[in-house]
């Protein structure tokens, strides 16, 4: 109900709730109201002793939590196969995990590692591990040293993995170990953000802008699909402009008719996409909805009370958050 003559703030909430309503209203009206996923009759997964998981092709792997101020303690990893309840040991990596990534196509998921936890200068060792479900190793980097500052991406085959270090993007080869250092024109720090078929994405820490190496500043953010075949940008603040990279002068818009997904829509200038399988586009608002960049249908991703934690490469799989911890989405 509307009050009027009431204060500003009680008329926002009241105009939000509505929005609400109306979201809920045109999804039951969507034929493709059905959740892309549904939890699989298992046990639950607790949050409190699982941390950072990274969705694989065949199962998904988590560190055990530990005392974070004790670096003494090596980090414990656990993997769990798809359709399976019953994490098994993994490996055991030693320092402190500044971050993970998994590539848009990869087989294995990486994660940046710190010697100590206590980070003060942003040049502290560093090193890259590759995690799969056989196990963990070190990627012994050549060329330069890697320094700890702010979180890892992956190439989308998961070949290649890239580390900020201030103003340059530090992208290592993980078979190889060579090291390839890009400066980017910024007037800070960077961090990064995504890593797609036109190279790795990375956002100033003031401003949140976007920038490539080999493009700069980026005025108009655009992201490539995982399986590489659309271009998205944003058009205006409610419309996407999907390009098809395969078909000849194959391009359509996506109009965002919800306030969530216009919302949602508002995040992808200043943030990394996430997506669901080959070529979902996942809206995150209020509730969590995707978007096929073929058939530009959209619908549900999870039930209510539901949220995705991460997804196979191939979308077939993924980790949801419920009420209860942790649980498989099946589709």
């Amino acid at each position: 109900m509307l009050l009027v003559g009431a204060g500003p703030g009680l008329l926002r909430a009241d105009a939000g709730a509505l929005d609400a309503g109306a979201d809920a209203a045109l999804r039951r009206e969507t034929p493709n109201a059905d959740p892309l996923f549904h939890p699989r009759d298992a046990g639950f997964f607790s949050r409190a002793d699982l941390v950072s998981p990274m969705c694989l092709p065949n199962g998904w792997a988590a560190f055990v939590k530990r005392n974070e101020d004790d670096d003494t303690i090596p980090n414990e990893l656990v993997f769990t196969r798809w359709g399976t309840s019953a994490p098994k040991p993994l490996c055991r990596i030693p320092g402190w995990v500044n971050g993970t990534a998994v590539g848009l196509r990869a087989k294995s998921a990486v994660a940046f590692v710190a010697r100590a936890f206590w980070i003060q200068t942003g040049r502290e060792p560093a090193t890259l591990w590759l995690i799969d479900e056989r196990g963990c190793r070190q990627v012994k980097s050549k060329g330069a040293a890697l320094r700890c500052n702010t979180g890892v991406v992956a190439s989308p085959a998961g070949d290649f993995a890239a580390v900020t270090d201030f103003r340059s993007i530090v992208s290592v080869n993980l078979a190889s170990g060579a090291v390839k250092r890009q400066q980017l024109v910024s007037l800070g720090d960077v961090a990064p953000v995504t890593w797609d078929d036109d190279g790795p994405v990375a956002s100033h820490d003031v401003d949140g802008a976007l920038h490539r190496p080999d493009a700069g500043r980026l005025e108009a953010p655009y992201w490539r699909s995982p399986d590489g075949r659309h271009r998205v940008t944003r058009a205006e603040a409610s419309r996407l402009h999907i390009q098809d990279l395969v078909a000849d002068g194959g391009a359509r818009d996506f109009n965002a008719e919800l306030p969530s997904q216009r919302s949602a829509l508002a995040d992808l200038t200043t943030g990394g996409v996430r997506w669901v399988g080959p070529r979902g586009l996942l809206l995150e608002a209020d509730s969590e909805t995707v978007l096929d960049l073929a058939s530009l249908e959209v619908r549900d991703v999870t039930p209510a009370g539901y949220a995705v934690v991460c997804s196979s490469p191939d979308g077939q799989h993924a980790l949801l958050e419920g009420p209860e911890g942790w649980v498989e989405g099946v589709r």
